[in-house]
């Protein structure tokens, strides 16, 4: 459990911090107060942001919780599940927004290139494989998220007749 504290006039240390907690995918129990597992790639960032914080003037408290009791700890992976799948639904819309503009337009030059179609795709895998990296209890939307993955890599490789796998 990480709880820290910025002076006022740093909103973009506020920001900065943020962006580190939801990409490690921090669980918010209320402003500025999170929880994260303690697995060795989370706490090298979260000493980094730690780093960050008290250079710039601010405080942070960590907390090592070795066990929480098991409502507590049903609650906080139900909270944490909650904020993933809300990520995952965000990415299969996404998903399902370009396999509906591929199997639309019948040639990719008409909204963008091939190279625009295969970039995006490719972001979109980036992006689910950091989707991925900070679901930690396997959120129920995460393997929707992932057959809309695969179906518009499909698509894509047959439209276009290349291969996206890899």
């Amino acid at each position: 459990m990480l709880t820290y504290r910025v002076t006022t006039d740093t909103s973009t240390l506020r920001v900065r911090a943020w962006r580190i907690l939801r990409r490690i995918g921090a669980a918010s129990l209320q402003q500025s107060v999170y929880i994260v597992p303690a697995r060795t790639e989370v706490i090298k960032k979260l000493n980094k942001l730690k780093f960050f914080i008290e250079e710039a003037g601010g405080n942070v408290h960590w907390l090592d919780v070795d066990q929480f009791s098991e409502n507590t700890q049903t609650h906080m992976i139900e909270l944490m599940n909650l904020e993933r799948s809300a990520e995952f639904i965000e990415f299969r819309d996404e998903c399902v927004r370009f396999i509906r503009e591929v199997s639309t337009y019948k040639e990719p030059t008409l909204h963008g290139s091939i190279e625009d179609w295969v970039i995006k795709f490719y972001r979109l895998r980036k992006w689910f494989r950091k989707l991925t990296a900070r679901d930690y209890f396997q959120c129920s939307n995460r393997s929707d998220a992932e057959d809309k993955l695969r179906e518009l890599e499909s698509l894509l490789s047959e439209r276009l007749d290349i291969n996206l796998s890899g």
